[in-house]
Parts: C-alpha cells; structure tokens; sequence
C-alpha cells in the first residue's frame, strides 16, 4: 500500500513538473500581457501614414460633425500578430469612430514583437487614433449644389 501511494505521489510530482516545463505557443494568451519592457514593438513601417492610407471616416459621424480621438487597446504578441483590440476611451455618440478604428487596428500587419531580457513577450499597447473633420469638408457642410 506504501508503494502504491509513493508511485502516486510520484508520478502526479513528475506530471505537475512536466506541465510547468512544457513549451508555449507563440500565442500563449493566459500570461498577463507586459505594458512596457525594454524593447518596445514598432509597427513596420510609418503607422501615420498607415492610418492616412486605410481609415475610412463613417459617414454618419462625417455629417454630425463628430470629432475628436478614440483610443485603442491591443496586445501585439510574440510573433507580431495583433489580439485584443477594444477601445479603451471612445467619442460619445460617435460609436461609428469607435468601430473603425478597431477595424484600421485589426487590419495592421504583424509588428516587431516587443522583447525583454532578450525574448519576444506579450505587450498591450494603447494607440490614439483621431478623427477630425478638415477645414475643407466643414466648408462644404450645408452647401447646396
């Protein structure tokens, strides 16, 4: 009876050691995300012309004349891929604004992951994105053709 409850112990010591030792996935998202570390990710390329190149303006807050900055959270894990995008602040009675600039978010291409002691780690960042009506288009409001 001793053996059976030594063989026991042993094994579930030697299963619990196992599970704590194995690999993780390069989207392992059970680990808290890190908010800054020592290398920090970086989009490729330039992410304000990205933006420039990809945001389309809804159309309902475009007439509204809703304006203002919409701030997104994500998580750019170990292999530059982008999880998690919500917004952390949005602009009241704009969720149109809220809506694309998850979307732009969504879209981004991989980044350079972030990186501490050397290893590629989870990062959530906040990015502002801002929306605002030109001096032309508030021009054009109200014209009639």
């Amino acid at each position: 009876m001793k053996n059976r409850i030594l063989l026991l112990a042993v094994f579930t010591l030697t299963t619990i050691y196992a599970i704590g030792q194995s690999t993780t996935t390069p989207k392992d998202t059970t680990r808290k995300p890190y908010v800054l570390t020592e290398t920090m990710p970086e989009f490729p390329g330039s992410f304000n012309q990205y933006l420039i190149d990809n945001i389309k303006y809804p159309l309902a807050e475009k007439k509204a004349g809703k304006q203002g900055t919409v701030y997104v959270s994500f998580v750019v894990e170990k292999d530059g891929t982008i999880t998690n995008v919500r917004i952390k602040k949005g602009i009241e009675g704009a969720p149109g604004l809220s809506e694309e600039a998850i979307r732009v978010i969504k879209l981004m291409p991989n980044w350079t992951p972030g990186k501490l002691n050397g290893h590629p780690v989870r990062i959530e960042m906040t990015q502002p994105i801002r929306f605002y009506l030109t001096g032309e288009v508030k021009k054009n409001k109200g014209r009639r053709k």
